[in-house]
């Protein structure tokens, strides 16, 4: 019972502290030793060998994906190529569909393997300006930028390059484009419940918006530039050019190399064909090379710490007990793997860590039953992006932080975005999947 009582205590110390203002990698050891204490195993073999373990091996496996992905989301930045996209987007929906915009050019780099921080530093100033001219409160900024990379593009949609639809190809021998069907279906839905939520909240908040709600820009950030940044930007077509070649490589290499494998040579080529495509338009290469590098350390740091924790979990007496209650749940296999993985990814604040650990303790129990891989693995990814943002996800903290919002402005709305409508659509989808499969 106690133990029980500490992964409780650990996992709400992990959100308390993370939600004032903590470190997650500090924060993940304090809330680590407090569970290894109520469940009565040593602090030093606890956090030397079970966190060590499982912060370093995530880092081992993960470590060329992390890095790739940042160089391409720096060298796409700083060649001005991402911005080039979301102005394309731009020109086409118009300069009033702020909304439509920035989750559309922010689903395109995160469909393309930018990584999720990337995303936040290169589309939260552009979503100002277009925010700005819209007349929209800030605060929806940050639900706008997580329908567009973190719903459909994080686990519903087949070839996604992300983390969370890489992980299950490892246990269940599946490739990126598992239950296609079911994918397609499960991100129209994300998109269409998301975009419908959003213009709701925009038009209520433009009828009772006041100044301090408005975004406010300097002089460098006034509409005008929009069209004078416009003309400095690459073609969007060959902006774009190294987002397919990332999805084009990934298609091709199915079934041929293991997924992760595949993934790292995709984004080595995505960097190699912008830098290329580029060539001219580098100030200075090292340093853009060198930036996207060290911005993936921290961000690595993060997950790794994440999953590190997770393994700490994972070990005590008192995670034997959930796992008995997820396996012994009288439901549809289908179901259960869905409110586990919810529930796990809600403990950890991570969707990576949700699927990574439900998958490697529990995935081959679910492979004996008869399951079908291919909907497991798709039941699995969008599970995991439900309780993953709760307050204290690292990815959650670090949003709000650059876009100088805090929680209790703005994680409503995200909250229903990235949270309360992926649960929903992960329910329908379960109930399609029995129907179908």
């Amino acid at each position: 019972m106690l133990g029980t009582v500490g992964i409780l205590a650990g996992i709400v110390l992990l959100i308390y502290m993370v939600y004032i203002g903590w470190g997650l990698f500090p924060v993940s050891l304090v809330a680590s030793a407090v569970i290894l204490l109520t469940n009565r195993i040593g602090l030093w073999d606890g956090l030397s060998v079970n966190y060590a373990q499982g912060f370093t091996s995530f880092i081992g496996t993960y470590f060329l994906i992390f890095i790739f992905g940042s160089i391409f989301g720096q060298l796409m930045k700083d060649s001005g190529s991402a911005e080039s996209i979301a102005f394309k987007i731009i020109g086409s929906v118009g300069k009033k569909k702020a909304l439509l915009a920035t989750v559309l050019a922010t689903s395109i780099l995160s469909f393309g393997g930018i990584a999720t921080f990337i995303i936040i530093f290169t589309m939260f100033p552009i979503a100002k300006i277009m925010f700005e001219q819209a007349k929209l409160p800030k605060k929806l900024i940050a639900a706008a930028i997580g329908l567009g990379a973190g719903t459909y593009t994080l686990g519903a949609l087949p070839y996604s390059p992300s983390l969370q639809n890489i992980i299950p190809t490892k246990v269940l021998g599946t490739d990126v484009a598992a239950a296609p069907l079911l994918g397609v279906i499960a991100g129209i839905l994300l998109f269409a419940f998301g975009y419908i939520y959003l213009e709701r909240q925009a038009r209520k908040e433009l009828a009772k918006i006041t100044s301090d709600d408005v975004v406010i820009t300097d002089d460098s950030e006034k509409s005008e530039d929009l069209d004078l940044k416009k003309s400095d930007l690459p073609n969007w077509g060959l902006a774009i050019l190294p987002i397919l070649i990332v999805i084009g490589t990934l298609i091709a290499l199915k079934g041929r190399i293991t997924p992760i494998y595949s993934l790292d040579i995709a984004l080595l080529l995505g960097v190699t064909s912008t830098y290329l495509l580029n060539i001219k338009r580098y100030d200075d290469f090292m340093k853009s090379l060198n930036t996207g590098a060290n911005n993936c350390i921290m961000a690595l740091m993060t997950a790794a710490s994440v999953i590190g924790f997770a393994a700490v979990v994972r070990s005590v007496p008192g995670f034997e007990k959930f796992l008995d209650f997820v396996l012994n749940i009288n439901l549809h296999p289908y179901m259960s793997v869905a409110i586990g993985i919810n529930i796990i990814a809600g403990i950890v604040g991570s969707a990576t860590g949700g699927i990574q650990i439900f998958m490697e303790t529990m995935g081959p129990h679910y492979l004996e039953m008869g399951v079908n891989p291919e909907v497991l693995h798709r039941i699995g990814t969008l599970a995991c992006g439900g309780l993953d943002s709760l307050p204290h996800c690292s990815s959650v903290v670090i949003a709000f932080m650059v876009m100088g919002v805090t929680h209790k402005e703005a994680y409503k709305d995200f909250g229903v975005i990235t949270v309360l409508i992926p649960i929903v659509v992960t329910i329908i989808s379960v109930g399609l999947a029995i129907v179908l499969y």
